[in-house]
């Protein structure tokens, strides 16, 4: 059985003032083709507490479920996927190089985790600095576009094409 190898681009973003945020995902094939994408709009009426890091574990799981959507039968035996993000916080926390230490963002972190168990493998990572001014920013920019249309629009958006690997065998 060959291995289906998947790019996570995730990214939150967030209104305090207007209390709002999304979490938005692009889910790309391991040769960059743009598979499909979804954000999810939270608001403190839905949610309680938003801060820009649960808007960015939002979006990592948003990422990690379309992941588990777009794989075969058995996504533990087959698939690879590769989680982007520009958030440092998030990155290092789902890695264990920072400690997670406010209760709130415990259980995000903690359901992002299970989700990874899902895959064979799955690593979440820090995007490279490079572009204008060496922000992490520039290589997320289609996750970073959906996540502000969301929060424009007040409601979730999803773009997703029939699964490739959806039939059992």
């Amino acid at each position: 059985m060959s291995a289906t190898d998947f790019v996570v681009h995730f990214d939150g973003a967030c209104s305090l003032k207007r209390e709002v945020g999304a979490g938005a995902a692009v889910l790309y094939d391991s040769e960059g083709t743009e598979l499909a994408y979804r954000a999810a709009y939270v608001s403190r009426a839905t949610h309680g507490l938003v801060t820009t890091p649960i808007c960015e574990y939002l979006a990592l799981h948003v990422g990690l479920v379309l992941a588990a959507h777009y794989s075969p039968w058995c996504p533990s035996e087959t698939t690879n996927v590769v989680a982007m993000g520009d958030a440092e916080l998030i990155v290092r926390q789902v890695d264990g190089r920072y400690a997670c230490r406010k209760p709130y963002l415990l259980k995000e972190l903690n359901d992002v985790k299970v989700l990874m168990r899902l895959f064979k493998s799955c690593r979440v990572v820090e995007f490279p600095k490079a572009g204008p001014q060496h922000k992490r920013r520039w290589g997320n920019a289609r996750a970073d576009e959906i996540a502000g249309l969301c929060v424009k629009a007040g409601h979730d958006l999803y773009h997703v094409d029939t699964p490739v690997a959806s039939a059992k065998p």
